[in-house]
């Protein structure tokens, strides 16, 4: 029984008998041989094959396809950082090969909240991981409305402004502006001059002044709203 080399599949292998087939080997007509790929590399279709008296196989030869995975497109308020390329905006009709590696960074004032930071494109066309989304960070460090001021029951996110507020029955604004902004570090400050706020009850006291009474040969002591004057 005579043996015809048969063609061979590229960027894959064959396996007869669960033994691999080379490049070179002669088959022996009606041998059944199994297509597979290399690494980064999919069959169109999986078929077994058989070796004709031709030279030819029974049905066309497979072929293998280089693996890829599909561009994530714009990453809004962020940027993507193929392998070790930066990207600002990338084509969504690009595609990556097996084993490139896709990090997301966000921009200032914005985090990461969901999705994966880094992603591997991996055998099967797919990246392993979840689509990244940024999301403004928020202003959880509130210490400048610490003193005296009132806390707010709102969270503020990155660049949200707001207006602080105090118990003007105890308080009264001096100088200064209540206005205050989310920073991109997740604090919150005063936008122009910060605030400040005099006390009432102090005030009182400094526009006061004792006095003493004699009244009966008894002394009593009196608090004046007014300052003394000679």
């Amino acid at each position: 029984m005579s043996k015809r080399l048969c063609s061979y599949v590229r960027n894959g292998y064959y396996l007869s008998e669960n033994k691999p087939v080379r490049a070179d080997t002669l088959l022996y007509f009606k041998t059944i041989i199994q297509p597979y790929c290399h690494t980064g590399y999919l069959l169109t279709r999986r078929e077994n094959l058989t070796c004709q008296m031709d030279g030819q196989f029974s049905r066309r030869n497979s072929e293998c396809r280089s693996v890829t995975c599909s561009s994530f497109g714009e990453l809004e308020n962020g940027i993507l950082h193929y392998s070790d390329v930066s990207y600002k905006y990338v084509d969504r009709y690009t595609y990556y090969s097996v084993g490139v590696k896709v990090r997301a960074s966000c921009d200032s004032g914005f985090q990461l909240l969901h999705g994966s930071k880094e992603q591997t494109c991996l055998e099967n066309g797919t990246w392993d991981g979840v689509k990244p989304v940024c999301s403004k960070i928020r202003c959880n460090d509130t210490s400048i409305l610490s003193v005296r001021f009132e806390q707010s029951s709102s969270v503020f996110s990155f660049l949200e402004r707001g207006t602080a507020s105090y118990n003007s029955s105890i308080f009264y604004l001096v100088n200064g502006n209540l206005s205050f902004i989310c920073l991109a570090n997740g604090s919150l400050s005063w936008e122009v001059q910060p605030p400040e706020l005099g006390d009432d009850a102090a005030l009182s006291r400094s526009n006061s002044c004792i006095t003493t009474v004699v009244t009966d040969g008894n002394y009593y002591e009196s608090v004046s709203p007014y300052e003394f004057v000679e």
